[in-house]
């Protein structure tokens, strides 16, 4: 980054590659000269490209979806995220997508994904593991947008529970 020439309020993207793990740190970062006296100094502030906010009542679990890449997931590939609480996102793995599949411990993965890349709102169906009763799950509301100053992110993902839904038409 060359201070002298750019100075900028956008946040531009950049990406830290880890090859020994395979991890892909997203970042972004803003560049902004101070008023007055103190001109010629410049402020480089660094951040999360990607910021996660958890607005349920249980601890939240992502995952890059494999796709048609048969790369295998260990434990430390899952992202996890305690309730009520934000955390930054970066690729655990280098060759998969930024599209994610969710989970919450008492239900199953998502069969679908979501791309933490495209603007807007989801509502995502998950099936739970342990129930008594039959064609009983989960829906989280995704919305993806793009972050304001005070979210200290480029794009803000939000996760809340809409009512629980049972006896699934289908």
């Amino acid at each position: 980054v060359d201070l002298t020439k750019t100075i900028t309020a956008t946040k531009i993207p950049f990406e830290v590659v880890n090859e020994i793990t395979d991890m892909a740190y997203q970042l972004v970062y803003k560049i902004e000269s101070l008023p007055g006296v103190f001109h010629r100094m410049k402020i480089l502030e660094v951040m999360p490209r990607y910021l996660i906010v958890n607005a349920t009542d249980e601890p939240l679990y992502l995952r890059q979806d494999r796709g048609a890449s048969g790369v295998s997931f260990k434990a430390d590939d899952v992202f996890d995220i305690q309730p009520y609480c934000t955390k930054g996102w970066h690729k655990r793995k280098i060759t998969c997508s930024t599209s994610l599949q969710v989970r919450f411990p008492t239900t199953s993965w998502s069969s679908g994904a979501f791309d933490i890349n495209e603007i807007g709102s989801s509502e995502i169906l998950l099936p739970r593991t342990h129930t008594r009763t039959l064609n009983c799950h989960t829906v989280v509301n995704v919305e993806v947008k793009l972050g304001t100053e005070e979210d200290k992110c480029s794009v803000c993902i939000l996760f809340w529970k809409s009512a629980d839904a049972s006896k699934s038409p289908m």
